[in-house]
């Protein structure tokens, strides 16, 4: 759950996949805090709530509050060159990352709203080719201030998903486990 905030998809995954195994990604820290409260409250077993950004690298980053409307939820990250010192930034993380820190073989829902952060996440089509393979199914929020949708539809075609939109989101599936998931 790349851009958790404070842990409602989170809680529609656990309610709907009771046994699954859940990394709630969130970089600001009142969020963050919220977040972890959200999953303690709520008892979630096997939840992780991890203070960073979904991106393509492993840089600083920055919070920016000044992305759209400049509300609360409507905050981006950017790569900064200052230390990471007072809780104002964060690391990125990328999702190769996460599938070698959490040991896992694929993932079989991953949901990003990251305010533009997926232009970062989708822009090395190497890096692309490193985790997308391992994705089973994907819901998206691509921002078109970013000029990414098509450059990301190209990858998921290149990687053999297909893909519809639904509001505001891209919803996206693996084909390569098409077979398999008919007979589970």
């Amino acid at each position: 759950d790349a851009g958790a905030n404070t842990g409602y998809t989170t809680l529609f995954f656990k309610k709907i996949f009771p046994s699954a195994h859940i990394i709630s990604i969130e970089p600001e820290e009142n969020n963050y805090r919220v977040l972890r409260d959200t999953i303690t409250r709520n008892d979630l077993k096997n939840t992780i709530a991890t203070k960073s950004a979904l991106w393509g690298t492993t840089e600083s980053l920055a919070i920016d509050k000044t992305f759209r409307d400049e509300r609360a939820w409507a905050f981006r990250v950017k790569p900064t060159q200052e230390s990471l010192v007072n809780n104002e930034g964060v690391s990125g993380i990328t999702v190769r990352e996460l599938i070698n820190k959490f040991d896992a073989l694929y993932i079989d829902v991953l949901k990003i709203d990251i305010e533009g952060g997926e232009e970062s996440v989708f822009r090395n089509a190497q890096e692309v080719a490193s985790f997308l393979p391992h994705v089973r199914y994907l819901a998206i929020e691509i921002h078109d201030e970013t000029h990414m949708r098509p450059n990301i539809y190209d990858l998921l075609t290149k990687h053999g998903f297909s893909y519809f939109e639904s509001g505001e989101l891209t919803i996206a599936r693996n084909m390569k486990f098409a077979h398999q998931d008919a007979h589970s």
